[in-house]
């Protein structure tokens, strides 16, 4: 803040004509210290120049300003707890679907379209790292429907080591994850999925039209735990078929 030059070391006294003239010299000072208005009187006349009426009005603008400027942020702050009840809602109900299912079957069903109901994305794809043939691994036809499978080392080559989840809005690895549909996607959410009985890596793997939908910025630790619960359904599926 700048500060009132007097010339004098000890105890200046500011006269009334020096507190004029530095404000003639700096006339953006009340903008640059709005938090003075508080302790200032406004003027309740108005002079032949029409300088008090301005004065009146540049505070009442900045005031106008500051309660725009809360009201704002108000807002921000409901729709953003209103848009986290709602994610939390979803994955409650997401999660209640997944622990339903029986067999590998009625769990990729789930995911593929009761998933993709249920966060309103446009595709949901379960990935798995093999190195056999995928018929090898589920010979049901059926049930590669919503399976893609990968090379091992793929996960870690998307989503680097140290990564559980990443969001964005392109990649070279989408044609791999969502196949056919990867021309749908405008942006995703991918996860981690970690299996202790084949000890394998996997993907669940979100997409939608809108490049907007997923980005870096979000909150991921619902996508953590919706991906925690998916590693056991998984986990307990496929050690039903003996894989």
């Amino acid at each position: 803040m700048p500060t009132l030059d007097t010339g004098e070391d000890k105890d200046p006294i500011i006269t009334r004509e020096q507190v004029i003239q530095y404000l003639m010299a700096h006339p953006g000072f009340l903008d640059e210290n709005p938090e003075l208005l508080t302790f200032l009187t406004p003027p309740t006349y108005q002079s032949e120049e029409g300088g008090v009426v301005n004065m009146t009005r540049f505070m009442v603008d900045r005031l106008r300003k500051e309660v725009e400027k809360v009201q704002r942020q108000f807002g921000e702050l409901v729709f953003s707890a209103r848009d986290n009840l709602s994610a939390q809602a979803q994955v409650h109900e997401a999660v209640i679907q997944l622990l339903r299912s029986a067999t590998i079957e009625e769990l990729l069903s789930i995911t593929c379209v009761d998933l993709q109901s249920v966060f309103d994305v446009d595709v949901v794809q379960l990935c798995l790292e093999t190195d056999i043939g995928p018929r090898e691994y589920l010979p049901e036809e059926h049930a590669l429907s919503g399976m893609t499978f990968l090379k091992p080392g793929m996960v870690d080559a998307i989503l680097g080591k140290h990564e559980s989840i990443i969001l964005g809005a392109s990649g070279a690895a989408i044609s791999q994850i969502f196949g056919e549909a990867a021309g749908l996607v405008g942006s995703y959410a991918l996860v981690r999925l970690h299996l202790d009985h084949p000890h394998r890596n996997g993907l669940l793997a979100f997409g939608v039209r809108n490049p907007e939908r997923f980005h870096e910025r979000q909150a991921t630790d619902l996508l953590e735990f919706l991906g925690a619960i998916m590693e056991l359904c998984l986990d307990r599926c496929l050690q039903k078929t003996g894989k």
